[in-house]
């Protein structure tokens, strides 16, 4: 099942796209990451460090994201997971988990946006960056960050260890979490 694509909730009238990146068959779940950024959002509001669990981006995934996108169907088949200091049923991959999904994510950490993720009504009113040799664009990893920037990776597809603040209004947000195995019989 990794490297199958499945869809799975809707947002802006678009129903999601996700790649199977993982499979625990004994716990009959997998993780999904979305195949295009979903929106434009901050890290975090401020420059100051600050953990995963007190972010904002992870605030607003597991908040008006996993409220205003799944059907109540759908939020009762995704597992809640630990990640760093925090329980979440939506968060956004690490720099490590890139590394090690790679294939499933079409071989490349090259993404497109979603055509929301294109305008300014996106959540930070601002379209999302465009890489102009690619066509693709950068999006957040959850990896610590210091010296007031975050990592995430590049509309190139290379993961930047961090030369943008955490308070950038450009890089997409590109869920992912686990799922119960039985909500795609």
């Amino acid at each position: 099942m990794p490297g199958d694509t499945v869809f799975y909730g809707s947002y802006q009238s678009d129903v999601i796209k996700w790649y199977v990146v993982d499979v625990n068959r004994s716990a009959d779940t997998a993780l999904l990451v979305s195949c295009q950024a979903i929106d434009v959002v901050q890290y975090h509001h401020s420059t100051s460090r600050t953990s995963w669990g007190q972010s904002d981006i992870r605030s607003w995934l597991n908040g008006d994201f996993y409220y205003g996108v799944f059907t109540n169907f759908e939020r009762g088949h995704i597992v809640s997971t630990r990640v760093e200091d925090s329980v979440d049923y939506v968060f956004i991959l690490s720099a490590n988990e890139v590394q090690r999904y790679l294939y499933y994510l079409g071989g490349n950490a090259r993404l497109t946006g979603t055509s929301f993720c294109r305008t300014n009504r996106t959540h930070t009113g601002k379209p999302i960056y465009v890489n102009s040799e690619y066509g693709t664009s950068s999006w957040w990893l959850r990896s610590a960050y210091t010296d007031s920037k975050a990592e995430f990776v590049t509309g190139a597809g290379k993961i930047n260890g961090g030369s943008n603040p955490p308070t950038a209004t450009d890089n997409g947000v590109r869920p992912a979490m686990w799922v119960s195995m039985s909500s795609f019989r």
